[in-house]
């Protein structure tokens, strides 16, 4: 009853038929993410590139096992002291996610924009075609960086508090 309650209270109400879902941006849309506003972004950007759904399928998998690990580190900011696997899972059901291939450092990777659905529901599929980008969104939006040559996540930040 409790964590139900403290995923009201940070805006986590499910909603029946809400999945995880992600989508490949388009390289000018993409290329928007590497500016984020309240949170690191991948720099410098030298390059674009497209993961394929190989990559990506990948990279999807090892996700909730990495959100996770943050989310216990984060549980702070998140505002829950005692998020458990299932809430950090329940919460990253709840993100649409934008891709974004990047070259950074001489090496590809891709880009993981990921925001809770309902923060976006002014225009609730523009998403699939336009960059998001929340400056100051705190949890319910994060970025992080995967390289699909090593299977490793890095540079992760949430954005900054609201």
């Amino acid at each position: 009853m409790i964590r139900a309650a403290m995923l009201v209270a940070i805006g986590c109400t499910p909603v029946a038929g809400t999945v995880a879902d992600g989508v490949l941006l388009s390289p000018t849309e993409g290329a928007k993410l590497a500016g984020q506003c309240s949170r690191q972004s991948p720099a410098p950007v030298q390059g674009m590139w497209s993961p394929n759904k190989v990559q990506i399928g990948e990279m999807e998998a090892l996700l909730p096992a990495f959100f996770r690990k943050q989310a216990h580190d984060w549980r702070g900011f998140l505002r829950m002291p005692n998020i458990t696997d299932a809430d950090a899972d329940y919460l990253l059901t709840q993100d649409v996610r934008q891709y974004a291939g990047f070259v950074v450092g001489g090496r590809k990777i891709i880009y993981v924009n990921a925001v809770r659905g309902w923060g976006i529901s002014d225009a609730p599929n523009q998403w699939r075609t336009k960059a998001i980008q929340i400056c100051d969104g705190g949890p319910i939006t994060f970025g992080v960086e995967f390289d699909p040559s090593t299977k490793e996540f890095s540079h992760s930040a949430f954005n900054g508090a609201i």
